[in-house]
Formats: structure tokens, C-alpha cells, sequence
């Protein structure tokens, strides 16, 4: 259950779903012998953090159960990989983008909502005074990394790793590469800057990121006739 604001209003049932769920995926492949498992973790594991771009070994503080869940569900990743020797690897993905991406709900992706809006002809609804800024990486790049994480002999020992874009951009950024009017909206609990470092991608499964936002978002927006 990845809804940021679902979990913050059902810390129980997304708890439930998404910690216990993810041991129930590890106590299966201790069972069955997997060769590997590749966590799908996230930037939300870090919430606010003084020093920009962000280093993995950094103190997790994450903002909402969603974000704790993320980080637990690493905790026992980790601890599968020391106790029963299951190979694991956790990739945190920023702010992933791309076709077909879900564009409901107050906390969906801004750029799924954005292109949405657009078809629909309506304004994009920015959230606080849209200078929030992110690293966005399309989900192309993010499935070429875990491809990667399942083949290198580098990790498998619970090791977490930024999978993110070079790219840094705010939300209002976005809205206007997409184009359109805009209309602003109460902020809500969220970092206001969240960039990556992934030299650690580099190092240890040679991967970084190769579509820049500017052509992704021009390929979306084709995608959904939007040109």
C-alpha cells in the first residue's frame, strides 16, 4: 500500500500489509531457496535531512508510517541476508516516473497528476508554493537498475543503494515543462528538498541514469497525446 496519506490515516492496515508482507516474501524465499531478492525501497526512507545530495549511512527519519515501513521492511532484509544467508539488496527510488503510471488520490505521483490534468484540460494543482525540489528518474532507468542488482556479485548481503537522476528539479518545474495553467494549494508534511547521491549505484552495479527529465517528460507526454 504505497499511499503516503493512506498509511498516515491506517498506520495499522498498512503496517500490516506492507511490513508483515514483506516477511512473509522473505520467510518464502528462505523456504524455497531464492537466488536473490531486490527490495523496492524509497527516498522516503530519509524524510528531512540537512545535507544535500543524500548519502546512504545517513540517520533514516522518515515522515509517515509509509516511510517507516519502507525502512523496516530494509531491517529485514538485512537480517535475512546475516541470519539465514538470503541475498538481498534494497534499492531506494526517487521520485520514479513514466508511461502508465497511477495518477489517482491526493498523494499520487505529481508527474502522473500533472499529465493527467493536461488531457482532462484542467489546471495543474501545485501543492504548497511548488518549490519543492526532487530527483526524477524514469522507470526505465529504475528497471534497468534492478536488472543490475540481480545479476552483480557486488551485492547480496542486504546492501541499500540511491536509484536516482542527476536531474534536480522543482515542482513547479515540472508544471511547466508539462505547460498549462496552475493553481496552488495548502502545503502538506513533506520534505522540502530531496536529492540523491548514487555513487554507490555506480560502484557497486554500475549503473546511473541515462533519460533526463526534460526528454522523458516530452516521451510522456506523446505517449498521452498531449503534445
Amino acid at each position: 500500500m504505497p499511499q503516503v496519506q493512506y498509511s498516515m490515516e491506517n498506520p495499522i492496515e498498512t503496517n500490516d500489509v506492507n511490513v508483515n508482507g514483506t516477511i512473509n516474501v522473505l520467510e518464502a524465499c528462505r523456504m524455497n531457496k531464492v537466488k536473490r531478492l531486490i527490495f523496492a525501497s524509497s527516498s522516503a526512507v530519509y524524510g528531512d535531512q540537512d545535507v544535500m545530495p543524500i548519502k546512504e549511512g545517513v540517520h533514516e527519519k522518515p515522515l509517515s508510517p509509509y516511510g517507516a515501513h519502507k525502512y523496516i521492511g530494509e531491517v529485514h532484509c538485512a537480517l535475512y541476508s546475516r541470519v539465514y544467508n538470503v541475498e538481498t539488496v534494497m534499492l531506494r527510488y526517487f521520485n520514479v516516473y513514466g508511461p502508465r503510471q497511477n495518477s489517482r488520490g491526493a498523494y499520487a505521483s505529481v508527474v502522473a497528476r500533472f499529465v493527467d490534468l493536461k488531457k482532462n484540460g484542467e489546471p495543474l494543482t501545485v501543492v504548497g508554493d511548488g518549490n519543492q525540489i526532487r530527483s526524477y528518474v524514469h522507470v526505465r532507468d529504475v528497471a534497468r537498475a534492478n536488472i543490475l542488482a540481480m545479476k552483480s556479485v557486488n551485492v547480496g548481503k542486504g546492501e541499500y543503494i540511491n536509484i536516482a537522476s542527476h536531474d534536480e528539479h522543482s515542482v513547479n518545474d515540472i508544471a511547466r515543462l508539462i505547460g498549462g495553467d496552475m493553481v496552488y494549494v495548502e502545503p502538506r508534511i513533506e520534505p522540502k528538498i530531496s536529492s540523491a547521491d548514487i555513487q554507490k549505484a555506480k560502484d557497486l552495479i554500475s549503473w546511473e541514469p541515462s533519460i533526463s527529465l526534460s526528454d522523458g517528460l516530452v516521451e510522456l507526454k506523446k505517449y498521452n497525446n498531449i503534445i
